[in-house]
């Protein structure tokens, strides 16, 4: 049987990419289990088995392992629970996502001949330095243990170094592994954050738009995380700037995140906009067709950094497939696919007026956007058509 066993830092579901993969898999003949790190209450989901790790009961005991792992980059309890899972499930590849845990599962492989592939979500050794950024009190200790950047880097090396294979979003993030650490590119597949199918059959809820849209004449929507590094604050200064050159604007965030929101008050208070801007928490993943069904305009605003010059978020996919034109930094990603498909306008990350007047300029005129970029995610950005099909590629050479 070809088992693969992921290993994921926090309770599954739910994590988009993670199920993309999985599902994937599992569609050509893989036996895919998660381990993850904390209880979901779930034990299979839509056939995916799962295996959480619970966290110790004692906050004590609890923040004595957090310590542990911050310091030597190995979770103990964790890597235990995963040489259990092993023995027991028995996979032919360990599927690693993201970094912070690879040490820990690296070490309870209790098989030599397993596999071990690095998926890497983004270039974690640079965005440590960006969420570090926001954090306040406790959060900033826990960061303060960790290290700091060519810390990470060290690490990432040490991880890649022993991965036998090697998945990332975006061919500038290949690039950047390939240049830093002289890996063979061969080595290494490109699994990006495209569109599935089961985003395309979400359902819409015309009156959760109406009440979006309500005393607004245009939307523009953020749909994902909060940090210094997303550009929200250039957005904000954005709005400012259009207060009187458009009519019935409204900027909705949505996906805040407690770390960051204090920060992005304090701005629209300093800017008086108070009146144009909503601010939401994270929404269900039911609700994410909606949510940018309601909106005009759909924005990726990222600061430009080593960061974001290697990442592709799900949400410009999701834009682009609900035909919704788009507004993205320069940030070299973004405005490749942008750029390429002519599904919206490219603005200079960190100028808030060429932003302004590029979100005026695709207000005026949105139709020809989005239905390009539409046409674009129908033809070839559909995860299980294209990046679905990679991944399984990818493993059916890893196992041969």
């Amino acid at each position: 049987m070809r088992r693969i066993m992921m290993i994921l830092g926090q309770p599954f579901p739910p994590d988009i990419r993670v199920e993309k993969e999985a599902l994937a898999l599992i569609g050509a003949g893989f036996e895919v289990s998660v381990v993850s790190f904390g209880q979901s209450g779930v034990d299979n989901y839509r056939g995916i088995k799962i295996f959480s790790c619970p966290r110790t009961h004692s906050y004590f005991l609890r923040a004595t392992e957090m310590v542990r792992f911050f310091l030597t980059r190995n979770h103990p309890k964790f890597s235990r629970f995963i040489a259990e899972r092993i023995r027991e499930f028995r996979p032919r590849a360990i599927h690693i996502h993201d970094i912070p845990f690879f040490r820990t599962a690296y070490l309870a492989r209790v098989f030599p001949d397993i596999k071990i592939v690095s998926d890497l979500h983004e270039n974690f050794p640079q965005a440590f330095v960006e969420y570090r950024k926001s954090a306040r009190g406790i959060d900033a200790l826990k960061f303060a243990l960790q290290g700091g950047y060519e810390d990470w880097v060290k690490y990432e090396r040490w991880c890649l170094e022993r991965s036998d294979g090697i998945i990332v979003v975006t061919d500038e993030a290949r690039e950047r592994i390939a240049n830093a650490y002289n890996i063979d590119r061969r080595k290494i597949e490109i699994v990006s954050n495209t569109v599935e199918k089961d985003f395309l059959r979400l359902p819409v809820d015309r009156d959760y738009i109406k009440k979006i849209r309500s005393n607004s004449r245009f939307v523009v929507l953020y749909l994902g995380g909060f940090g210094p590094h997303r550009g929200l604050d250039t957005t904000l200064r954005a709005i400012a700037y259009l207060r009187d050159k458009i009519e019935g604007l409204k900027l909705l965030l949505v996906g805040a995140q407690r770390a960051y929101i204090k920060e992005l008050i304090q701005i629209v208070n300093e800017l008086k906009i108070s009146d144009m801007v909503e601010i939401k928490s994270w929404e269900p993943y039911q609700n994410v067709k909606t949510i940018i069904e309601s909106a005009d305009l759909c924005i990726v605003p990222h600061n430009r950094n080593p960061h974001t010059d290697s990442t592709l978020p799900h949400k410009l996919f999701q834009y682009m497939a609900c035909g919704k034109p788009v507004l993205v930094s320069d940030a070299p990603p973004l405005k490749r696919i942008v750029e390429s498909e002519r599904s919206g306008l490219v603005f200079k990350g960190g100028d808030f007026i060429d932003m302004g007047n590029k979100m005026l300029m695709l207000l005026s005129d949105p139709a020809q956007y989005g239905e390009n970029g539409q046409r674009a995610v129908m033809s070839k950005y559909i995860f299980e058509e294209n990046d679905g099909v990679r991944l399984v590629e990818f493993y059916g050479r890893l196992m041969v």
